[in-house]
């Protein structure tokens, strides 16, 4: 896959920049990527509603395939903010395929909250995934061995109405 990719580029303000220093990974565009299988385009929609009412979104919302990113020893992905690609694109989907590695764990943060996922599978025909607002800060640590493959989707909201926002934490009973 490494040899068929590019150094994947990350923005600052109106600028595309490849730095090694803070995205170090390869990236193959959505016009390259083709999955197939009976089941996949159901697996896919199962998963974008299930991510959508994580997210506590009710209204419709489709996922668009944006990239495939491949994780190779060393790659890493400092802290950072998405920014909105698509109209109507509110969140971000990373879903990943089974691959043998470790490290590459996600940290995702929003206001005071924190959350690192560690989204390896150990069966291999399993698919994990993680869902955020655009605007949740995050970061992919360093793979250490391996390789980590994820595919990114735009998530979008179909319906006409405001965009969904993330919850308020400060509004709810802490346990």
């Amino acid at each position: 896959l490494i040899a068929v990719a590019e150094r994947a580029p990350y923005g600052r303000g109106e600028q595309t920049l490849v730095d090694t220093e803070v995205r170090r990974t390869w990236q193959i565009g959505a016009d390259r990527v083709h999955i197939q299988g009976r089941n996949w385009a159901h697996t896919v929609d199962a998963i974008v509603a299930r991510a959508a009412a994580g997210l506590g979104v009710s209204e419709p919302v489709s996922a668009e395939l944006y990239k495939l990113l491949v994780y190779d020893p060393g790659s890493v992905f400092v802290r950072h903010r998405d920014t909105e690609k698509a109209p109507g694109m509110f969140a971000t989907l990373v879903l990943v395929l089974p691959s043998i590695c470790t490290g590459g764990e996600l940290m995702v943060r929003h206001r005071e909250r924190e959350v690192l996922l560690d989204l390896r599978c150990p069966e291999p025909s399993d698919v994990a995934f993680a869902a955020f607002y655009a605007d949740c800060v995050h970061e992919v640590r360093p793979v250490t061995t391996g390789c980590r493959l994820t595919l990114i989707y735009n998530l979008l909201r179909t319906g006409k109405g405001p965009a969904p926002e993330p919850p308020r934490y400060d509004a709810e009973p802490t346990r």
